[in-house]
């Protein structure tokens, strides 16, 4: 997987000779370790060298030549690595979108972050982030369609599936630290999104409610049918500009800005669905049962929506999760506690 690939170059960036004294190279040790450790958590290594550009003929007499005196110096020194490749070219300068200095990269913050119940493969080097999902197209039309609209990363390039965005530092613990601060900063999110025109979308409420039964059918659960029997009894809903999937996780609380990230934005969906997801979130992340309680209290008065009629899209948001989630127990009882809201 090229989105989990680190490309490194051996001579006088893996190794250090003097005099071309290949034998006696000195290991560039920070190096190794980290790309060892990187190694060890799933990524590839490969090793691309232009050694024998200028002595050999072709790229064929190169590896010939040093591919056991090479394999021999990676092995003395337990470098860990997939691929060692002659194929790389001599040149003065390499110019590349992805290129990073040794130094650069040893000061790098490479880490794994938190996929969520997708599964998706996120990671960050502390001033990227890369993520690799199915719709990182359609992500990031909606990133562009919003640019100036609402508070987003910036988006660097798509790759295939993986979207690579600006890092945006997180402060974990602002919602519940300051939550009335994080609703008016939500509500203002909300806010922009209706002035937002909504693209030419065919899905109409019908098609929300029938996604919901797709995820109740093979459930048989009783409380699940009694949620789409509640949804089937709303008024209909008409679509607007909306996130999509306007959790907890997809907020970046930052110096007083939220910053919104991975957005669905193929699926029906409006403000109600936005708090909805919000509030669910809540819920399944376990966040104090006050902060979920009054998080729907204010946004429902803020947007003039009906409470009973929220907390059945949010019991109907808590059953999207079901097949993913590790906890069926735990779903199960969120729905039924939504449902004692509702009664």
């Amino acid at each position: 997987m090229y989105n989990k690939r680190i490309i490194l170059d051996f001579d006088d960036t893996l190794a250090f000779t003097s005099n071309r004294d290949w034998e006696r190279a000195k290991p560039n040790l920070p190096l190794i370790e980290k790309c060892n450790k990187l190694f060890d958590s799933g990524w590839l290594v490969d090793i691309y060298t232009a050694r024998g550009s200028i002595s050999c003929k072709t790229r064929e007499e190169a590896d010939k030549k040093y591919r056991a005196q090479i394999e021999h110096w990676l092995d003395k020194h337990q470098v860990k690595y997939g691929l060692l490749s002659f194929d790389k070219p001599l040149g003065a300068y390499y110019i590349d979108d992805k290129g990073i200095t040794p130094e650069l990269f040893l000061e790098a913050d490479i880490r794994e972050l938190e996929g969520g119940l997708s599964g998706s493969d996120i990671y960050t080097d502390g001033r990227l982030v890369h993520k690799t999902a199915d719709n990182a197209h359609e992500a990031a039309a909606w990133f562009e369609y919003t640019k100036g609209l609402l508070n987003t990363p910036r988006i660097d390039r798509v790759v295939g599936n993986t979207i690579t965005m600006e890092y945006i530092e997180h402060q974990e613990d602002y919602l519940i630290e300051n939550r009335y601060m994080a609703f008016g900063l939500i509500q203002d999110a909300l806010e922009s999104m209706k002035h937002i025109a909504n693209p030419p979308v065919d899905l109409v409420w019908d098609d929300y409610i029938g996604r919901i039964v797709k995820h109740v059918k093979p459930t048989g659960i009783s409380a699940f049918e009694d949620i789409v029997d509640r949804l089937a009894e709303l008024p209909q809903q008409t679509a607007s500009f909306s996130h999509g999937d306007f959790g907890v996780k997809n907020m970046l609380f930052n110096d007083c800005n939220l910053v919104l990230i991975d957005p669905i934005p193929s699926a029906f969906g409006n403000t109600q669905l936005d708090i909805s997801k919000f509030v669910a979130s809540l819920i399944i992340n376990r966040y104090p049962v006050d902060l979920q309680n009054e998080s729907l209290k204010v946004l429902c008065l803020y947007n003039n929506l009906d409470e009973k009629s929220v907390w059945t899209t949010v019991a109907s948001e808590i059953i999207r999760v079901y097949k993913y989630h590790p906890d069926k127990d735990f779903i199960i009882q969120c729905v039924n506690d939504v449902m004692a809201e509702i009664m």
